[in-house]
């Protein structure tokens, strides 16, 4: 169990990731439709079609996440940072190295699947850190997480076309880079402090074993 002072972190963090990932997936849903249409060519109708597929894409990876948590085969702060580190990966290939429109979904899947995995997590986390009667109670969470994912979607679409029409497919990826490198240092402070709170935990363990021992002793 995290101390009150961490908890409190822990909800801050989440506010600021609920911030950052929709940014990212705001401006994937409007860029990657404007891209496909505008630089290859595509129809309205097969650039919904392929938009349907990343999208699908968000389940497999919800999914497959899903039977490694209930297996126990990872832990949930291993899976919410490592979805971030693949998100990030997968940023990579929206810079144009000549893959064309296949560099372009192959990125959107991994970017808006894995943000999909990380959003359920963060939500939870949040929701468990927060404590009544606090300045990061549920309720204040909630408020404060509606806000920063609405102000997000408002804002990343306009920003996104904007960087699309005057700086292209490069710059808008070298944007992605920073919100998605942002977002996963957001989530890397907060599973370390799950992380060196757990090995606290299990140093303490043997010498609370040990006093309790001796309590039953006497």
């Amino acid at each position: 169990m995290l101390p009150s002072t961490q908890r409190e972190r822990v909800v801050k963090n989440m506010v600021w990731y609920a911030l950052e990932r929709p940014f990212s997936i705001s401006a994937i849903e409007v860029s990657t439709i404007m891209l496909l249409e505008v630089s290859y060519g595509w129809s309205t109708e097969l650039c919904g079609t392929a938009f349907t597929v990343v999208a699908g894409a968000s389940l497999i990876f919800s999914a497959i996440s899903s039977v490694l948590l209930s297996r126990k085969f990872l832990t949930e702060s291993s899976v919410f940072f490592g979805a971030n580190l693949a998100g990030l990966f997968g940023v990579i290939f929206l810079f144009d190295f000549g893959t064309g429109a296949a560099g372009l979904l192959l990125a959107d899947g991994m970017v808006y699947g894995m943000a999909s995995v990380a959003n359920g997590i963060a939500e939870g986390w949040a929701s468990k850190a927060a404590m009544p009667g606090t300045n990061f109670s549920l309720e204040i969470y909630r408020l404060q997480n509606t806000i920063a994912v609405n102000c997000a979607r408002f804002v990343s679409p306009i920003v996104a076309r904007t960087v699309l029409d005057f700086g292209g497919r490069n710059i808008y990826a070298c944007l992605q880079l920073l919100i998605v490198f942002l977002g996963t240092a957001t989530v890397y402070k907060t599973v370390k402090m799950v992380w060196d709170n757990k090995g606290e935990d299990e140093k303490q363990t043997p010498v609370l074993k040990k006093e309790e021992a001796m309590q039953d002793a006497n």
